[in-house]
Order: structure tokens, then sequence, then C-alpha cells
């Protein structure tokens, strides 16, 4: 029989099943006995049955928060009444409901205003490390619950984001949103002399912020950030070196944009002299 002092119902839009396993997966992983629907439901059981039982048990309701989720007509939204409705009848004190936030979208249900949010959708690692220091800090999971200074595996600690402007967001994880323009960029290059073909590596290769779809800028996003965060006394980002490589190649040369000027020019792939690399991604 599950510990019901260790279960956590998942709550999710069917169209972001992938994330919702993967903190499925993650959750077990953590010694806790996570609830998902396809993976806990057998075949001839009644399903509405069965998610009206789990919730019921559950010591923790999970609510994965997407556009997908908030907009659907469905059974999403018939498990998050039943997990309010439960919510009312506990403590103020308690923690029952955690919702997370897994895209750009933006709840008004004004139930969830008040309670405060995991951000999947900037940091995955973060937002798991939040979520498990919630459940795991819980007097419902008294034998688990993690001194203040231990850490979780493979998660790390941050301060919240600091609004450096009203164009830009430090996440204090080593990434900068650019609201404008809706990319994040690293908040520093790779700090040493570097070929083209390693800065594509690089780019390609970095997991700022938990996340792992960085690449190499552009020639257009390189000018771009240059005017927004560099140019005169705006600096946002640091630059050991003031030449970084663009993803625009002509025959065995790349471009590049030199941050004290603004200016493009092509260089050979090999050369690496003075050049760094910036990873870049498009915020979710």
């Amino acid at each position: 029989m599950i510990d019901k002092k260790n279960k956590v119902f998942i709550s999710y839009a069917r169209e972001d099943y992938d994330i919702a396993k993967k903190l499925y997966d993650d959750l077990k992983s953590a010694g806790l006995c996570p609830w998902i629907d396809r993976e806990e439901i057998l075949v001839g059981q009644k399903w509405k049955d069965q998610i009206r039982k789990a919730i019921k048990e559950a010591s923790f309701f999970l609510a994965l928060l997407s556009n997908n989720s908030i907009s659907k007509i469905g059974y999403v939204q018939k498990e998050l009444k039943i997990a309010m409705e439960m919510l009312d009848e506990r403590p103020d004190s308690d923690i029952f409901l955690i919702p997370a936030i897994i895209d750009d979208c933006k709840p008004d249900d004004e139930r969830l205003s008040n309670i405060h949010w995991a951000y999947l959708c900037r940091s995955y690692k973060i937002g798991l490390n939040d979520i498990l220091r919630a459940i795991l800090r819980s007097d419902v999971c008294p034998s688990q619950t993690l001194s203040k200074e231990e850490s979780l595996p493979n998660t790390q600690m941050k301060p919240p984001p600091k609004k450096l402007n009203s164009q830009f967001i430090d996440y204090c994880d080593g990434t900068i949103l650019d609201t404008k323009t809706g990319l994040m960029w690293a908040t520093k290059d790779n700090g040493n002399n570097i070929s083209w073909p390693d800065a594509k590596a690089y780019c390609e290769n970095y997991q700022g912020g938990g996340y792992n779809d960085w690449r190499m800028p552009t020639t257009d996003e390189l000018k771009r950030l240059y005017q927004d965060a560099i140019k005169g006394k705006k600096r946002k980002i640091y630059f050991s070196k003031h030449l970084v490589w663009s993803i625009e190649t002509k025959d065995s040369a790349s471009a590049n944009i030199g941050f004290f000027n603004g200016y493009n020019s092509f260089h050979h792939q090999s050369y690496a002299v003075n050049h760094r690399a910036l990873p870049v991604r498009q915020f979710k």
C-alpha cells in the first residue's frame, strides 16, 4: 500500500504529458510516491473514480499550469476544483496545493493568487528543487525533512530574479532574459580564446539555468544585444574580450560582432585570439 504521507498527485493537461512524466520519475527517484494517471490507472478501471480517489488520498496536489491546462475544457479543471475544496478544509499553514508554471502562461484564477508558485519554465532544476523542499520540509513528511544547510541532489538554490530595468531580468543562475526579444542569454562569455567550431560546440553544450537548448546567436541577435544591453553604460553581460562569434558563415570564415563598437566582420573559423562564445536560447 502507498504511504499517504509521501503521495503526490500530479495534475496536467494531456499536451504536457512529457514534463509530467519527467516530474513523476524525478519525484520517485527522490523517495516519494508520485501518482500520474497513465502510470497508475489499470486497464478496466473506472478512470474518473481512480483519479478522485488518488486526489483524496494524496498529501500533495502538484498542479502543472500551462497555456494548455488553463484554457482547456476537461477533467483537469475538475481535478483542480477537487484540490481547492480539499485545501479549504486544511489549516492555512498546511502545504497541499503546489502550483508549478511550465510555460509563459498567466493563470488568472484568484484561488491561486495567494499560493507561492514553482517556476519550472525558468529552470527545471531549480523548480524541482523548490517542489521537493516544499514537500520534504512539510510536517507531512517529517522523516525526510531537509536541514537548512542541506541541498538536494543535482539541484541548487538561487536568489529570486532581479529586474535590471524595463527590458532585462537577471535570473541569478547565469542567465539573463531580454523581455523585448524573448531571448535568454548567458550572463558572461566562455572566458577564453576560442575558434568558431569550438564556440559553436560550447554554446550547444551550455547548461545555464538547467536548460539544454542553447545555441550560437545570429549576427542580428548580437547587434541587437549590443544596442540594448552593452552600448554606453547599459552593460548587462560580461565580456572578457570584445569579439563574439555568430552562427553566420561564408566559405571558411564566420561572422563576429565587436562589442566595443557594434560592427561585424568575418574571420577564419580557426582563428581564436580575442574571440569568445556567448550562448543564447529562445525563452519559452
